[in-house]
């Protein structure tokens, strides 16, 4: 399904091209051979916005999946390595956090510092570490006092090949299956944030920008809300299909 729907926007690229400008003069055009879906209320591409939003939600989430991953595997590996009071003060960290509505605190922290892309990946990554850290720390204080660790600290093997060699091989498996299912909900909190106007800039169509844009204009012009729909439905359901799938051969193997 992930596939399918990266080969349908390549290709409309390659065939129809990618324009997302506004163009007052082209407002609500029908479906053509240069508009494929029509034109939205700010004259843009309907095809080609929906093509936007794909891609900038993939990139977006891959980017704070990789800050907030790498922020919570470095917290995850030391705390349950060393444990003892740096364990504790970062478990009520994670507690307070966790303690909670994850988009509401979200909301939060954007009233406070503003909109914008950059909040926002800062918004979402300050939240998203606690869910790495637990589970790296959870998986090294199971495997740091295996035998094949304590025979590395045997012949007095430094901290960074214990870690990287013997320890964060295992984590992996791990991490392969929590992430499909964090990119799921960052794409879905990026979109209600762009659905509720505090995300990116308003001149940036995002999925759940075009589909906040065409409630306006639902019986007018349903394309504008229905596609959009649909896209976005479409990636989050076959990207949590991506993460189940890779639990259950986890769990299988």
């Amino acid at each position: 399904m992930f596939i399918i729907l990266l080969l349908i926007s390549i290709i409309s690229i390659i065939i129809f091209g990618l324009n997302i400008d506004t163009n007052m003069n082209e407002i609500f055009l029908k479906v053509s051979w240069k508009h494929l879906l029509g034109t939205d209320n700010l004259g843009r591409d309907i095809l080609s916005s929906i093509i936007y939003g794909l891609w900038f939600s993939i990139f977006i989430s891959t980017i704070i999946i990789a800050l907030s991953s790498f922020i919570g595997i470095i917290i995850g590996i030391i705390i349950g390595y060393f444990e003892g009071f740096l364990e504790t003060i970062f478990l009520r960290i994670g507690d307070v956090l966790l303690a909670f509505p994850g988009l509401l605190l979200i909301l939060l922290l954007l009233s406070v510092f503003g909109n914008g892309l950059l909040i926002m990946v800062f918004a979402i990554t300050f939240l998203s570490w606690v869910g790495y850290a637990r589970i790296i720390r959870g998986e090294v204080l199971k495997y740091k006092n295996t035998d094949f660790v304590i025979a590395a600290k045997a012949y007095n093997a430094p901290f960074p090949r214990i870690i990287f060699t013997h320890i964060f091989p295992h984590l992996f498996p791990v991490l392969l299956v929590q992430i499909p299912i964090h990119m799921s909900n960052v794409i879905l909190i990026e979109s209600s944030l762009s659905f509720l106007g505090l995300g990116t800039d308003p001149q940036i169509p995002t999925l759940g920008q075009l589909v906040f844009n065409g409630q306006a204009y639902l019986f007018q012009n349903p394309r504008l809300i229905i596609f959009p729909g649909l896209v976005l439905f479409w990636l989050i359901l076959a990207i949590n299909f991506i993460g189940e799938g890779l639990r259950l051969n986890r769990k299988n193997s």
